[in-house]
């Protein structure tokens, strides 16, 4: 893996040469501009607390007071969104010059803008997740690997209820959604999360393994307690194990019409080198240069992190999973 992960790393600097880096300067040209738009917002936040501070000592009646309150709440939020956007737009760019570049690097995979119906809709069918209404798709990569058809989503899963100052939101899942084309015939459904992820659709058998180590992380359920256990070995066992060790967050798997899905939940990660709840994924930092090719190391991480798992599964295998 390492001897993998380094022939990955070198076929990316040769290409970011090359190819990316004279694309990349022109947005380092304007970095600076995009920061000093982000700490204008802030200085503006300072300047208006520091007035509603200084004016609100003369008023007089609680109505004022109420009114600068709301004009404050409103100036801190839509230059807080303001600055949000001016990073989130840098982090675009870079990543629509750089990802591309990167999953290549990896095999025969492209990256795909949007989402489409099919994509909300199959991952909404999967019974890896209970109903939601909010669906949210932010990078998507599809293409082969080790003659598979593999599909990558970096996806938020929640309900929101109410509105305005009412409006609440319950995040069952943000992290990455790995669809693979499952080499065995399947009749029932198999479901395997780690313990504390968010409830699946269907409640099923509860299935009892004979690896102490392996229950004491994953809850299994399913509809076919025979085809469970024909699916689930000992090695499949050992491999998932495996995973769950480099914790980079909660893991679920599902074996469903005819495909394994596996959700990695980045809200519970706890990798030393990743700040999944600070970011996204396969985004560079704003305070570093755009050419600097150091920027993209973790980014390229990410990804090999993500098809390391059909490497580890062995997903390719026909039997002895």
């Amino acid at each position: 893996n390492k001897k993998k992960g380094k022939n990955i790393a070198n076929k990316f600097r040769k290409v970011f040469t090359e190819e990316v880096k004279s694309k990349l300067r022109e947005l380092e040209n304007k970095r600076i501009f995009y920061i000093l738009g982000v700490i204008g917002c802030y200085v503006a936040i300072v300047l208006i607390i520091f007035f509603c501070i200084y004016f609100a000592q003369s008023f007089e009646n609680t109505k004022e007071t109420k009114s600068m309150s709301e004009f404050l709440c409103f100036s801190v939020a839509v230059l807080s969104f303001t600055s949000y956007l001016i990073v989130k737009k840098y982090k675009k760019r870079a990543k629509e010059i750089t990802l591309p570049v990167m999953v290549k690097c990896l095999g025969d995979f492209n990256l795909v803008y949007g989402k489409s119906d099919e994509d909300k809709k199959y991952i909404s069918n999967s019974v890896l997740f209970p109903p939601f209404n909010t669906f949210s798709l932010d990078d998507r990569i599809e293409g082969t690997y080790k003659n598979l058809p593999v599909d990558i989503s970096e996806v938020s899963i929640s309900n929101v209820s109410g509105s305005g100052k009412n409006r609440s939101e319950r995040i069952f899942f943000r992290g990455i959604f790995l669809k693979v084309p499952l080499n065995k015939s399947t009749k029932g459904i198999t479901i395997i999360k780690s313990k504390g992820c968010c409830p699946s659709k269907i409640k099923g058998l509860t299935i009892k393994l004979e690896d102490p180590e392996f229950m004491k992380k994953f809850n299994v359920t399913s509809t076919d307690q025979i085809e469970a256990r024909y699916l689930i070995t000992t090695a499949f066992m050992e491999r998932l194990l495996k995973i769950a060790a480099k914790k980079i967050g909660k893991i679920s798997v599902s074996f469903e019409n005819g495909y394994v899905n596996i959700a990695v939940d980045t809200k519970f990660s706890e990798y030393y080198n990743f700040q999944f709840l600070e970011k996204d994924w396969f985004e560079i930092s704003i305070l570093k240069a755009a050419t600097d090719i150091k920027n993209y190391r973790e980014v390229l991480r990410e990804i090999e992190i993500i098809i390391s798992l059909i490497d580890t599964l062995k997903l390719e295998q026909n039997i002895g999973m």
